[in-house]
């Protein structure tokens, strides 16, 4: 309990300096890339890596978490769909305005192949689903106790964004969230459904 709690504390510190900050491209590669597919290797959820070809993205880290009612989803199980997964939380100031935008996804296009996750760590399932009522949201939220998914998707900062194409391969990755990310996120969830 004390390392989430250190966690999310410093998850708080890194999300306002990021979000502060001049919105400074990640370095090529990285998940925070704005300009670039994510490229290096991508460990699957035994932490063993995965063959992959140079010049193909990686595949996105596997995972089974429960959503606020209790069922489970696999990221695997939703290969055939662009699935853009949000690393946020309800007490971050960047996650509750990107929220907005993220219904507005799911109303746009849900029905034409794209699954939003939002992956929430360290708040209880009352308080966010409480969260998620009161907004009138209702794209899919996970609830995640574990850091291991946090590193294996680099999240250390919030909210971050990963695209994951119909082959569950990571496309993109964004930290932090403003104009320019959701023209980002917007274009490149098009393309992808196209594919």
């Amino acid at each position: 309990m004390k390392n989430m709690a250190i966690f999310i504390l410093l998850c708080c510190i890194l999300s306002l300096s990021v979000c502060q900050a001049s919105q400074k491209p990640a370095p090529a590669g990285h998940p925070g890339d704005k300009t670039a597919a994510v490229s290096e290797n991508a460990k699957n959820s035994s932490g063993a890596g995965i063959e992959e070809n140079p010049l193909e993205p990686p595949v996105a880290p596997d995972f089974t978490l429960p959503d606020l009612s209790g069922k489970k989803v696999t990221l695997s199980s939703l290969r055939g769909k662009v699935v853009l997964l949000d690393f946020g939380a309800t007490w971050c100031p960047f996650c509750r305005k990107l929220m907005a935008h993220l219904q507005e996804l799911e109303d746009q296009y849900k029905n034409k192949g794209l699954v939003i996750l939002s992956i929430n760590s360290g708040e209880s399932k009352q308080r966010v689903a409480r969260f998620m009522k009161e907004n009138g949201y209702n794209f899919t939220v996970l609830l995640n106790d574990s850091d291991k998914l946090i590193m294996n998707y680099r999240a250390v900062a919030i909210p971050t964004l990963i695209l994951v194409d119909k082959k569950g391969r990571m496309r993109l990755g964004l930290y932090g969230f403003g104009p320019k990310e959701l023209s980002i996120i917007n274009s490149a969830i098009a393309g992808l459904l196209k594919e």
